[in-house]
């Protein structure tokens, strides 16, 4: 009896194939592995709070206009998300579905934002929110009005004057209506 010894060659294409059916086995396997992570963070949610502080190097109403760091200086910030209810079929009957959820972020800025909501999946939600944004023009306002903050009543100083219109048709104050101005109270945010 005579035995052969004969030898293929391995290509490209070969290994590709191989590879692609190796691929194709195992992939399901992974995607399992993920929607099973996926399941657990819905049935089994889980709580954080963060705690920090953060630093502004310069006042700046513009820079802080919508993040809250419009003040110089070191503050506290935190943020929280507490999640929880009944877990599935814990109830008689293998219904547990009543859901609570309370968060919050950037606690301790002037953009802060807390909410909260209870309810009974599919049946009724019940929830609050607040959400702080303050809208910063400047910080350094000034007007030439006098009158009190709040009030409904205000006027022009005697020694204000008319407005100059100047060559190009432009309103601006002249020397005595700024000075006018500027000696009255320290500049107030407006918002």
């Amino acid at each position: 009896m005579k035995t052969s010894h004969k030898q293929f060659p391995v290509r490209t294409l070969t290994f590709a194939v191989q590879g692609a059916l190796v691929a194709m086995f195992a992939l399901p396997l992974a995607a399992m592995a993920d929607s099973a992570a996926e399941v657990a963070a819905l049935t089994q949610p889980t709580n954080t709070i963060e705690i920090g502080i953060q630093n502004a190097s310069k006042d700046s109403a513009k820079f802080g206009e919508y993040n809250g760091l419009d003040k110089k200086g070191v503050t506290g910030i935190g943020n929280f998300s507490l999640r929880g209810g009944d877990a599935y079929g814990s109830q008689a009957g293998g219904q547990g579905t009543m859901r609570y959820e309370f968060s919050g972020s950037d606690l301790g800025t002037t953009s802060r934002e807390v909410s909260g909501s209870v309810s009974d999946q599919g049946k009724w939600t019940i929830g609050a929110s607040y959400d702080q944004l303050r809208h910063n023009f400047t910080d350094s306002y000034q007007t030439p009005y006098q009158g009190s903050m709040g009030g409904n009543s205000f006027t022009l100083p005697e020694t204000f004057g008319g407005i100059d219109m100047g060559g190009e048709g432009t309103l601006g104050l002249t020397d005595p209506q700024i000075a006018a101005s500027s000696s009255r109270r320290p500049a107030r945010p407006c918002w």
